[in-house]
This record gives structure tokens, sequence and C-alpha cells, in this order.
């Protein structure tokens, strides 16, 4: 990914976390994935019109976290246990509409169940 990209994608995620926290990263490529993460949720974000989580409406806004721990895998982490399926089934249809579909997405709610896509 070019400087510049990097630097936009970060700023980006910076807007679009309004005071949640992406996952950590430390290494070159870590950064990288999660730089490829945050594209992946502000272009869904943005599609939505919103210009944050936070800005999203319920239960859409419960997205606490997102990161990728290997290459083309999305993790994204829901507060709530309630609804979570309905919205990783969103999340997931989206993200292919928009030609972005991850080659895997796994989306955590807050009982540590996971939905895996494709399933």
């Amino acid at each position: 990914m070019n400087p510049i990209r990097k630097i936009l994608a970060t700023a980006a995620a910076v807007v679009l976390l309004g005071g949640l926290a992406a996952c950590s990263t430390t290494d070159g490529d870590a950064k990288e994935r999660q730089a490829w993460a945050d594209s992946e949720i502000t272009t869904w974000v943005h599609s939505e019109t919103a210009k944050s989580i936070a800005a999203l409406d319920d239960p859409f806004n419960q997205i606490e976290s997102w990161g990728s721990p290997s290459n083309g895998v999305l993790v994204v982490h829901y507060d709530k246990d309630t609804s979570a399926g309905g919205v990783a089934d969103y999340l997931w249809s989206r993200l292919n509409t928009l030609g972005i579909a991850p080659t895997k997405m796994i989306f955590i709610d807050a009982t540590g169940y996971e939905n895996i896509y494709p399933k």
C-alpha cells in the first residue's frame, strides 16, 4: 500500500472510530492488515451515508472494533449478543454488494459466539 493511502486509511479510521478503538497492531504486516480492515469498514460505513460507526442506527452502532489477523480475514467485534446474526449477515451482504468482501469474515458477539462467512 502506498504511504499516502496508508495515512488516509489511518486518518479515516480515527474519524470512523468515534471514540472506539480498532484492534491494536505492532509490526509492519499487522499494521498493513489493520489498514486494510479499516478500509473495509470505512467503505461500508460511508456506503451507509454515515461518517462513523457511532452515527449508524442501532444495532449497527454496536460494532466496537475490527482487525485482520491474517491477509484477507476481517474480524469484527460486536458489543451485544442480540441482533448479532442479523448485523453480521447484513455486513457480509453489503461488503459483497460493494465488491470488497474479504476472503473470510469472523463476526464475534458479546458472548464470544462467532458467525463465520462465507457460510
